[in-house]
């Protein structure tokens, strides 16, 4: 993307992860094209997640073009031009990762409910003890 957030290249993953093609994608704005409506307005942003040099990793939410949510692994990294002039460039990847943060969710609430039922337990103990 440029630094007005302008799809420069869409590849075939790109087409296959948001179900856009090239001639839909290319020109358009990250946030339009798979940015949730209700997102807000530094999501769009890769910058705000890179670092002054070298590449970033994190998980966003994303839109599909039939409106399905997603969320994706991101890696972002800045490309300045060879000689220094004009705005930076940022190259974008993006996985999917709904299905993995789904399973990582499921375990997370499994430990919480399990933790709840040993705090009851223990409760339960010292009430029988305090009698």
């Amino acid at each position: 993307i440029d630094a007005e957030h302008r799809v420069l290249v869409w590849n075939r993953g790109a087409e296959r992860l948001y179900g856009y093609a090239p001639h839909e994608a290319i020109g358009g704005r990250l946030r339009e094209l798979v940015l949730p409506s209700d997102a807000p307005n530094g999501a769009a942003d890769p910058l705000n997640h890179l670092p002054a040099s070298g590449p970033s990793t994190y998980e966003a939410l994303r839109r599909r073009k039939d409106g399905v949510l997603m969320y994706v692994d991101v890696t972002a990294k800045r490309i300045i031009h060879t000689n220094g002039g004009g705005a930076p460039l940022i190259v974008l990847g993006e996985k999917d990762v709904t299905q993995l943060r789904v399973q990582r969710d499921a375990k997370l609430l499994d430990i919480g409910a399990g933790t709840n039922e040993i705090r009851r337990m223990l409760i339960g103990r010292e009430l029988i003890g305090a009698r």
